[in-house]
C-alpha cells in the first residue's frame, strides 16, 4: 500500500471547530464527521489492497491457496460496508439541527449513487438466509440467478455483485473512480459547514 499516493483522497477540514452553533451540537457533529472520515479511509485502504481479476491473475489462480484467493472478497466486503456506513452517517448529519443548507441534497446525491450498498451489506450479513435463497421473512427470493459476492460484469473484474432480498442484483465498482465520487461528495459536505478560523 502506497500511503503517499493515497493521500489524494484525504479529506480537508478547514478548522477544528464548526462555528455558528451550540458548542455541544458542534462537538457531536464533528464526531460524526470524524466517523465519516474513518469509514472513507477504510474504503480507500480496502480499494488499495484489492487486486482486480485480470487475465494474468486468472492464469495464476491455480497457484493461490484458498486463503489467498479469498482476500479480494474480504476487501470488497469491507469496501461495501464502508460505503454503507458513510450513507448512514450522512443521513444522521442531514437530520441534525445544525445541518447546513444543501446538506440534504448532498445526502440524496450520495444515496442515489450508493444507497444500494444497503442491499449488498444485508446480503453479506444474512448469508445464512441468502445462501439458501431466502429473504429476511424466510420466503424464497424471486431471482433467476443468486449471486453472493461475485466479480462479474466487467473485463477488469472490479464489479462486486450481490443479489438482494428483493431478488435484484446490486453491484459496486471497487475502483478509484468510485472513491473519487465519494470524495467529491464528502468534501462538499465538509465545506458546507461554517468553520471557525
Amino acid at each position: 500500500m502506497n500511503a503517499i499516493a493515497l493521500s489524494k483522497f484525504d479529506l480537508i477540514f478547514p478548522s477544528s471547530w464548526i462555528g455558528g452553533t451550540d458548542r455541544n451540537v458542534a462537538f457531536e457533529t464533528g464526531l460524526i464527521l470524524g466517523h465519516i472520515e474513518g469509514a472513507f479511509v477504510e474504503a480507500v485502504a480496502a480499494c488499495s489492497l484489492f487486486d482486480p481479476l485480470t487475465r494474468e491473475k486468472v492464469s495464476r489462480l491455480h497457484t493461490l491457496s484458498r486463503y489467498e484467493s479469498c482476500l479480494d472478497s474480504i476487501y470488497a466486503k469491507a469496501f461495501v460496508f464502508s460505503l454503507h456506513d458513510i450513507g448512514k452517517l450522512l443521513r444522521e448529519l442531514s437530520e441534525r439541527p445544525d445541518a447546513p443548507a444543501g446538506l440534504k441534497s448532498l445526502y440524496y446525491t450520495y444515496w442515489r449513487y450508493f444507497g444500494h450498498a444497503k442491499h449488498m451489506r444485508d446480503s453479506v450479513m444474512h448469508v445464512e438466509d441468502r445462501g439458501i435463497g431466502l429473504n429476511k421473512l424466510k420466503e424464497r427470493i424471486k431471482a433467476n440467478l443468486l449471486i453472493l459476492g461475485s466479480f462479474i460484469g466487467s473485463p477488469e473484474g472490479t464489479r462486486f455483485v450481490y443479489t438482494g432480498a428483493d431478488g435484484k442484483q446490486y453491484e459496486i465498482e471497487i475502483s478509484e473512480a468510485t472513491l473519487e465520487t465519494v470524495h467529491e461528495i464528502l468534501q462538499s459536505v465538509i465545506n458546507s459547514y461554517p468553520w471557525e478560523c
